[in-house]
This record gives C-alpha cells, structure tokens and sequence, in this order.
C-alpha cells in the first residue's frame, strides 16, 4: 500500500531541489498558499459546527415550547369549559330559584343580560 504524499510536503521538496530561483520562489508560494487556505478551512470548519451547534439548540428549545403551548392550549380550554359550566349552573339557579329580574325568564336569557356565551353550541 502506498501513502499518499501530501502537495505541500511535495511543493518544498521542489522548492528544495529547484536550482533556479523563480522555480523554488513559486514552489515556496504555492505551499504557503495551500497553508494558509487550509487554516481557513479549519476555521470555517470550527465556526460550521459552531452554528450546527446553535441551530440544534435553538430547535430544541422551540420544539420545547411548542408542546409547553400546547399543553397551555390545553388547560385553558379546559378551565373555560369548566367557567361555562359553572355560569350554566349559576343561570339555573338564578331562574329555579326566582332570583330573576324579569317575569318567566330563561336560563339563557340570564346568561345573556350578563355577556355569557356558556350556552353557545360547542363544535
């Protein structure tokens, strides 16, 4: 098996065994290049996993906050079926109990006179 040499080990050896000056100059420059652009792809590298890093948080956090919603969603509906049932109860009792302003008054009526919408038709 052989081993992959690597160019910029490759480029300073030209540069080494080059006579001419321009030849070496120009091996000398294309191995510091090659140098330098890899420690920008090193960096690159690190800033990518960095933000890969963020996003997943940030993913996390509204996946969290989605089903705390939903949850909140939840118990809300059902303190206001609880808070319809209740002002049911208090119409009932105001009318069964001839508590009512008016003469042969509803339950509905009560509920109404008061801006209730206990009574409206649930889907």
């Amino acid at each position: 098996m052989t081993q992959e040499r690597d160019i910029v080990d490759e480029l300073r050896e030209i540069q080494r065994m080059n006579t001419t000056l321009h030849g070496a100059q120009m091996a000398a420059r294309a191995a510091d290049d090659i140098e330098r652009l890899r420690g920008m792809l090193e960096v690159q590298d690190e800033m990518v996993k960095h933000y890969v890093e963020e996003r997943d948080a940030q993913k996390a956090e509204a996946d969290h906050l989605a089903r705390s919603n939903a949850l909140l969603v939840a118990e809300i509906e059902t303190l206001r079926e609880e808070r319809d049932e209740a002002r049911v109860e208090v119409c009932r009792l105001i009318v069964a109990g001839d508590f009512s302003v008016h003469e042969n008054e509803t339950k509905e009526h009560v509920a109404f006179e008061r801006g209730w919408d206990c009574f409206k038709e649930k889907p």
